[in-house]
């Protein structure tokens, strides 16, 4: 109605007096069926609503119209309402009056008001207009940073594997070094640019906690071991063994802090102490019911701590105290840390002393946890060159030459035959000549994007069984999101790794392991307790019924058909009393409800071995269920 009304010409003089006629007969009509036993009482009263529902739908002119209109009704035709008169006295003029100036003022108000909210329908406009830009304008430094990186580390790296000549081998580590930093600046600048945003959101998880925490001790050895100092971490003997909480950040966080410790420290110590406040509290937080406890970590160090003018200003973008900008870094990584937390709805305070060290302390409160952590108990190790995929022909579609390129290059070696497509017009065209066994697409490309190719192809009888893979620069979640509700066999992020690659091409091609360690090791430890029930009976069901969807899987790993083929493992292996059997199957299922597509791809080369080794506890029993 306001838009309506604003938008100027004589319709809307006739819109105004329209409003004005139809509020004024209106109450004249409820005055007159619903009220008529009131006859002169708070006569006007009953008029004040009809000018303010004139003045917010039509503005103060509109409201002024109907205050005239109701005087003259008043005074001309108050017959239609009763038979006792009205304005028979001095008084009753005054109060005509009095109405009349009310009137205006209401007029004045309800103008005031429909402004007003007209502006800030405007203002939430134009705000949601600014935040998609930003969203926008985030997605393409993303992918336009990220997009060349792709070749400059992902050449580095190929590089790096071939080259012998140990001078010439320290260039290529130099520019993978420089890549990598100039890789965590452009991260941190876009972190600090979502979070201003408003489009950073934390993605939880539960993680080991012993493990996370533990891990830095790795993360930062050499460094720790080059500067001859001490890095000890403390875990509280009640810290849970698992906490809900966005491990991502959470490893951002204390990277930045310890990395900042190390960094400062020139003889001494770094201390990484993870104990809890408010222990298994319950009820119900933010939507949350359960236990919560309030986790409390500290980073102390003996370094060379902070000056009261810098400590004022320390956790503002870009900022380094005097004299320490010799030592590298932006002056992102605090701005950043402080940020996370606060979106963690947690807190950071911190003590320094000059030349005596410093104390950073995070508070992160309402953190679900476990007490026992479902491990699948496998790290996937593997080296490139050991894997031999079989024949296979694959599309590369990407609009940039170099990253076609750099994808030929890593799979100059293999089996694998690569032809190129510009966009996914071109890339269409070619998968309905070929029919290839694999398409791997950018998703953002000119003519036809990847999701436009994939949603063609699945459309389209010949070609729909063909996996697709997407890779992209994008680093949003709501784009990750989006990628991940469409049909995608694997996503990758760009600058892509040549093991990360390797890891999607498993998940869907055809291929042979030449590690015979890993072969062993798969035999290994896979043991039984002797106590199964009719053995013979498990094996025949392992190799019969089950193999045929083993089999399916050396083509393509779908999530939801691995952890309906692990149910049916678990619940195999429970009715014959198996526990390597039931563990195998568990495992399965943990693993594909995490989407962890390295245990996945090693869980299944271990099936064969698990039936060889039900095989081997048939000949060699050690004992038996009466």
């Amino acid at each position: 109605m306001i838009e309506i009304i604003t938008s100027g010409g004589g319709k809307k003089v006739w819109q105004r007096i329209l409003i004005a006629i139809l509020m004024v007969v209106i109450a004249s009509l409820l005055r007159k069926y619903f009220l008529g036993s009131l006859e002169n009482k708070v006569a006007w009263i009953t008029f004040y609503p009809a000018v303010m529902a004139a003045a917010l739908f039509g503005g103060f002119l509109t409201g002024l119209l109907s205050s005239i209109l109701t005087c003259l009704i008043v005074i001309y035709f108050w017959s239609f309402f009763t038979t006792v008169p009205f304005m028979v006295s001095k008084a009753d003029w005054i109060g005509l009056f009095v109405f009349l100036f009310n009137c205006i003022l209401v007029s004045i108000l309800a103008e005031y008001s429909r402004k007003q909210h007209y502006k800030a329908t405007i203002a939430k406009e134009q705000a949601e207009q600014a935040n998609l830009s930003k969203s926008q304008f985030l997605a393409n430094m993303s992918h336009e940073i990220r997009t060349p990186m792709n070749a400059v580390l992902g050449y580095a790296e190929l590089l790096s594997a071939s080259v012998q000549d140990s001078r010439q081998k320290n260039y290529v580590e130099s520019i993978m070094s420089s890549g990598r930093s100039l890789m965590t600046l452009i991260n941190d600048i876009l972190d600090i640019s979502k979070i201003e945003a408003g489009k950073l959101e934390l993605e939880f998880s539960y993680i080991n906690t012993h493990s996370f925490f533990s891990e830095f001790q790795k993360i930062f050895a050499m460094k720790v071991c080059d500067k001859g100092l001490k890095l000890i971490v403390e875990i509280a003997p009640d810290v849970p063994s698992v906490i809900y909480i966005d491990e991502a950040r959470l490893r951002q966080i204390l990277f930045n802090l310890v990395g900042n410790s190390i960094k400062f420290t020139e003889k001494g110590y770094v201390k990484i102490i993870v104990c809890l406040q408010n222990i298994s509290v319950a009820g119900t937080r933010q939507g949350r019911e359960g236990e919560f406890i309030d986790v409390l970590i500290e980073i102390e160090d003996s370094g060379i701590g902070m000056t009261e003018d810098f400590q004022k200003v320390v956790f503002n973008p870009f900022t380094q105290q005097q004299g320490q900008t010799k030592l590298g870094g932006t002056g992102l990584g605090l701005a950043i840390t402080k940020r996370l937390i606060t979106l963690m709805n947690g807190t950071i305070t911190f003590k320094s002393e000059l030349n005596k060290g410093t104390v950073f302390k995070i508070l992160i409160p309402d953190v679900t946890f476990k007490s026992e952590f479902e491990e699948t108990g496998l790290e996937f190790q593997f080296n490139p060159s050991d894997i031999d995929f079989e024949r296979a022909n694959i599309i590369i579609a990407d609009d940039i030459l170099s990253n076609r390129k750099y994808f030929v290059d890593i799979l100059a070696s293999t089996n694998i035959t690569i032809r190129e497509a510009e966009d996914g017009e071109m890339a269409f065209i070619l998968a309905d000549e070929l029919v290839p066994d694999l398409i791997i697409t950018d998703i953002g490309m000119p003519r036809m994007n990847g999701f436009e190719l994939l949603a063609r192809l699945k459309k389209d009888e010949k070609l729909k069984h063909i996996p697709v893979i997407a890779y992209t620069a994008s680093v949003m979640k709501y784009q990750k999101e989006q990628i991940a509700k469409n049909d995608f066999a694997s996503l990758l992020i760009k600058p892509v790794k040549v093991k990360d690659l390797y890891i999607a091409l498993m998940k869907v091609l055809p291929y042979k392991s030449n590690d015979e360690a890993q072969k062993k090791l798969a035999l290994s430890d896979v043991t039984d307790t002797g106590d199964t029930e009719d053995l013979p009976g498990l094996i025949e069901s392992l190799e019969d019924d089950l193999f045929t969807a083993w089999k399916r899987f050396s083509l393509r790993q779908p999530i939801k058909e691995i952890n309906q083929f692990g149910q049916m493992v678990n619940k195999l292996g429970v009715k014959h009393r198996s526990d390597s059997v039931a563990d195998y199957g568990q495992k399965l299922i943990n693993a594909s409800e995490s989407f962890n597509i390295e245990s996945i791809l090693l869980l299944l080369k271990k099936y064969p071995a698990i039936i060889e080794s039900l095989k081997i506890s048939g000949r060699n029993p050690v004992s038996n269920r009466p």
